[in-house]
C-alpha cells in the first residue's frame, strides 16, 4: 500500500537513515526522503497516505522525533519505528514497532544502537523488496546469509585491538581528523 517511505531521525539515528536510504533505493522502486526530526514539523509537508514514516531513534525518547510521530498520528499517516526502548513514548505510539535489541547504551558514542538501527533499516528494505517482487528470491537470501556472518565478522575485528592501538600510536600527535566517505560509508563518516 505504500509508494514512498520518510525516514526521521536526529542524530546518530538520522544518520542510520542517510545510509538506509542507499538501500531502499538500491532494492526497492519506493520513493525515499530523509528528514531531521528537529525541523520536520516547522516545514510544509506534503503528507501522502501512500507513505510510510519510520521513526529512528535510540531511546524512543527523542523529543524532536517523538514531535514529528505526533504530526504524523494527527494527520493519520501509516507510521512505524525502529527503537531499542520498545516501551518507549515513541514505540507505544507507532503504527508498528522494529526493536534494535541492541541492549543499554553506556557512553555518549551510540555505536551499538547506530549498528542495530542500520541492520533493522537494511533487514526492512530487502523484506520490502522481497514482499513486492523487486528482488530475486536468490538475492534475498544471498543477503540474508551475508548478514548473518556479521556476527563472526564482527569478532573477528575485535580480535584485531592489538594492532590497531599499534597503527593508532602513529595518529597520536595529530591535531585534528577528517573522515572521507561516498555512498553508504559517507554517513558512516559523518557518525
Amino acid at each position: 500500500e505504500i509508494n514512498s517511505v520518510t525516514l526521521i531521525g536526529c542524530g546518530t539515528a538520522y544518520n542510520s537513515c542517510l545510509t538506509a536510504k542507499y538501500w531502499f533505493e538500491e532494492l526497492t522502486t519506493l520513493d525515499v526522503s530523509i528528514d531531521v526530526a528537529s525541523e520536520f514539523r516547522y516545514r510544509k509537508n506534503r503528507f501522502k497516505k501512500d507513505t510510510l514514516y519510520i521513526f529512528v531513534s535510540q531511546s524512543g525518547e527523542t523529543a524532536d522525533t517523538y514531535a514529528a510521530l505526533d504530526l504524523c498520528n494527527k494527520k493519520k499517516m501509516k507510521t512505524a519505528c525502529i527503537v531499542n526502548v520498545i516501551e518507549s513514548s515513541i514505540a507505544r505510539d507507532s503504527d508498528f514497532v522494529l526493536p534494535i535489541h541492541a541492549g543499554q547504551e553506556i557512553g555518549v558514542a551510540s555505536t551499538k544502537a547506530f549498528i542495530g538501527q542500520m541492520l533493522v533499516l537494511y533487514i526492512l528494505a530487502l523484506k520490502i523488496s522481497d514482499t513486492r517482487n523487486e528482488i530475486s528470491k536468490s538475492l534475498y537470501t544471498d543477503n540474508i546469509n551475508q548478514l548473518k556472518k556479521l556476527p563472526e565478522l564482527i569478532k573477528k575485528t575485535l580480535n584485531c585491538e592489538s594492532k590497531i592501538q599499534v597503527i593508532a600510536k602513529d595518529f597520536i600527535n595529530s591535531n585534528g581528523v577528517i573522515f572521507l566517505g561516498r555512498g553508504t560509508s559517507y554517513p558512516i563518516a559523518l557518525e
